[in-house]
């Protein structure tokens, strides 16, 4: 455990540094969790064709992709409720990688807001 909460602080958060502003296709996330997973390999002794995933759950930790997706989403958050509102932010909101990434985690940013956009969708019809 010494190991891995060494690699946590140091070499985790220049893995993840600013993931949450740009996007990446899913075979690059896929590249950086085998990276990630590799390490978990090395500090537990496993072979390459052990999955790692048990592991990583038992030691209440994420795979890279959740983690990444875990970072873009309390950024979002945090995003949302500051006061000025930037029109980049509202597209990105709207983009269909965020809208997947909401649908899969069933994660809701704005209630009213987005009530209110299903609400326009209906009238404009």
């Amino acid at each position: 455990m010494p190991r891995l909460c060494l690699f946590e602080a140091f070499c985790l958060p220049l893995l993840t540094y600013g993931c949450e502003g740009f996007s990446m296709s899913d075979s690059e996330l896929k590249k950086l969790n085998v990276c990630l997973n590799n390490v978990y390999r090395k500090i537990f002794n496993m072979n390459r064709w052990e999955s790692v995933k048990q592991i990583q759950f038992l030691c209440c930790r994420l795979d890279l992709i959740r983690l990444i997706h875990s970072h873009k989403l309390k950024f979002v958050c945090a995003v949302s409720k500051c006061s000025l509102s930037v029109e980049c932010f509202k597209r990105y909101v709207r983009s269909s990688a965020f809208v997947s990434l909401c649908i899969e985690y069933d994660f809701v940013l704005d209630v009213k807001g987005f009530v209110y956009d299903k609400f326009e969708d209906v009238c404009s019809l």
